[in-house]
């Protein structure tokens, strides 16, 4: 027997699921000096394993192969190798060895198990689009293939290109370890335009040269688009008038509602600005499925104006606390015309308060100035002396003002009852001269009572 000859590989290409045929050398063996022919296989490892054996003599084949292969390999009558049920773990070598009296050839084969997509579908489809924004049109789905599927998208028939603004394909792919299959998705988000309401759009799914090509009905566009005037920061100044303007255009119907500083309010009105007008307002419209907001902070601004300056005395009585409370925006500067021993100050939403602590050792004009970049204010109040006061009140913490007040509330009360002891000395004095002309009797006291005595009755 002659040395063995290798012819080089060819290759086959087999369909999963189906029956792998693999033909030895080109199929046109002589059975002149033919022998026997065998098939055996390249293992994972390298090493080759027996599938069959079948003498030129004998009709049956012996199966060699005692792994999965045992009951899956026959030979057919022009000593091709059959292989069923074809999965990827039969992509392999297959080498067919023909044994003649004076010959050994060999001829190996490739094989390489394709599958097409079993399902093509669009799954997690969105019910409606939304205009001027990225929304996810669906995902296509090819599952189990070999090799991978390629996905593609098509609207109204032309390819849709990913740019990742109005148009953005997320590809992905998954392999089956069990099985060695692809499975290929595409997500579609697609921003539509008020030209796409009865746009269509498919995915297809392209396998060798196979396309299977899955439609969408046409989509319904939502849009919500809101303008508000103005926006970004205001400043205005206390007593202007702001006019607020909300434009909404929708698909549907809308709700409005408005925040100030994060806390609900009705759509706001300024017909005169104050201070406490001042915060950041929250427009936002919404509808079941879009929800837009815009925004303004207002600033009212204003030249400080001092609502009030007052005095009281200190619980220990040796100091006067004097507040000078104003409103302005920017925060306002307080100037006092007297150095204090202590001060104490607070502004909130546009009002200030400054408060000194003072010992005036005499009567004092004190002024209290207040100033920021839009213009100033003064007020003045009267500070008698802690030691005049300490003297007249022997330690008594009451103002001067109080003292006076007591004194008139003393003096009215006398003249009040002076004027009572008088009345009712007159209606007795009354009484008892008409009791006496009644009886004839004489009248005590001077002519001249007598005669006023006498006026009086005839009056």
């Amino acid at each position: 027997m002659a040395e063995g000859n290798v012819w080089g590989t060819e290759s086959v290409t087999a369909m999963y699921g189906e029956t792998i045929v693999i033909p030895c050398s080109d199929g046109s063996l002589a059975a002149k000096d033919l022998m026997f022919i065998k098939w055996k296989y390249e293992k994972d490892d390298g090493t080759p394993g027996d599938l069959l054996i079948k003498q030129a003599r004998n009709d049956q084949a012996t199966i060699q192969a005692t792994d999965d292969y045992a009951q899956r390999v026959s030979i057919d009558d022009e000593f091709s190798l059959l292989i069923t049920q074809a999965s990827l773990k039969d992509q392999k070598t297959f080498t067919c060895m023909v044994v003649s009296v004076n010959n050994l050839m060999e001829y190996p084969v490739s094989v390489v198990v394709h599958k097409k997509p079993s399902s093509v579908q669009i799954m997690d489809k969105s019910e409606v689009l939304q205009r001027d924004k990225l929304t996810t049109v669906g995902t296509c789905v090819a599952t189990d293939a070999n090799p991978a599927a390629t996905i593609t998208w098509k609207k109204n028939g032309r390819p849709l290109l990913s740019d990742g603004k109005a148009v953005v394909i997320n590809p992905s792919l998954k392999l089956d370890p069990a099985t060695g299959l692809s499975t290929t998705s595409s997500t579609l988000q697609y921003a539509a335009t008020k030209d796409d309401v009865s746009a269509v759009f498919a995915c297809i799914a392209t396998h060798e040269s196979t396309n299977q090509e899955t439609d969408l009905e046409p989509f319904p566009i939502h849009y919500l688009d809101l303008s508000l005037s103005p926006t970004g920061k205001i400043v205005k100044t206390v007593g202007d008038t702001l006019s607020v303007k909300v434009e909404k255009s929708t698909s549907g119907d809308a709700k409005v509602s408005w925040t100030k500083n994060g806390m609900a309010m009705k759509e706001p009105e300024f017909s005169k600005l104050t201070y406490a007008d001042a915060g950041i307002y929250l427009c936002e419209v919404s509808t079941t499925s879009l929800t837009r907001h815009q925004s303004f902070e207002l600033v009212v601004e204003g030249k400080p104006v001092i609502t009030s300056l007052t005095k009281h005395r200190a619980d220990d009585a040796k100091h006067k606390v004097l507040t000078c409370e104003a409103e302005g925006v920017p925060e306002p500067s307080f100037q006092w015309s007297i150095n204090s021993t202590t001060e104490e100050s607070s502004y909130i939403n546009g009002k200030a308060t400054h408060k000194i602590t003072v010992i005036p050792k005499v009567n004092l004009t004190v002024s209290c100035r207040v100033s920021n970049r839009l213009g100033e204010d003064v007020m003045t109040i009267n500070v008698s002396s802690i030691f005049e006061e300490g003297e007249g009140n022997k330690g008594s913490p009451v103002d001067s003002e109080d003292q006076a007040k007591l004194v008139v509330g003393v003096v009215a009360g006398l003249l009040i009852a002076a004027a009572a002891v008088g009345l009712i000395y007159w209606l007795y004095m009354k009484n008892s001269r008409q009791g006496s002309w009644k009886t004839g009797e004489k009248e005590v006291g001077t002519s001249e009572e007598s005669k006023k005595l006498e006026n009086n009755h005839t009056v």
